[in-house]
């Protein structure tokens, strides 16, 4: 009976969910979007339901900022496997090095969530209508990534430059 009610409820809804709201997508809002959260409205609008999110924070990116929005995020992925890249590739000596795996581990587990939630805004629905606000975790994380790389480029170009200086000191 509970295993039912999970399916249907949350696998089944979900997929209904996002196929109507790729529905709403079509033609001018696929460039546009549908407006800085007005998701909730247009939706409820056409299909009468109150459900107050998407449950998909790409999908809702779509449906804020249309394909423009959702290009700029796949250009910050693509720098954020770059930067991912490199620091791997650093050495595991450095203390710093262990922060980014962890929070290249947290990047990674909160995109594969934003699959099936959204973790990038909350929508309060109230007799008045809806308040929506942007959560600012996701540019925490962002803040906290450039960081440890920037200090982790710090590191390396002080390395660069000492063993240079070390090499002109033995060819004199």
């Amino acid at each position: 009976m509970a295993e039912n009610y999970f399916f249907r409820s949350l696998i089944i809804g979900r997929t209904e969910l996002w196929q109507n709201t790729f529905t709403l997508l079509q033609g001018k809002a696929v460039v546009t979007g549908l407006g800085l959260g007005a998701w909730l409205k247009v939706y409820s609008n056409h299909y009468g339901s109150t459900v107050p999110i998407v449950h998909d924070s790409y999908l809702q990116l779509c449906c804020d900022a249309g394909i423009l929005g959702f290009i700029a995020m796949v250009l910050a992925t693509i720098i954020f496997i770059r930067l991912s890249m490199n620091l791997l590739k650093s050495s595991r000596l450095n203390s710093v090095n262990w922060v980014a795996i962890g929070l290249i581990g947290s990047i990674i587990s909160g995109a594969v969530f934003a699959i099936f939630d959204v973790t990038t805004t909350i929508t309060y629905v109230t007799d008045a209508g809806y308040v929506y606000l942007a959560l600012p975790l996701l540019w925490i994380w962002v803040a906290l990534f450039a960081t440890v790389h920037m200090r982790q480029e710090g590191k390396v170009r002080n390395n660069t430059r000492s063993n240079s200086q070390v090499i002109e000191f033995n060819q004199r």
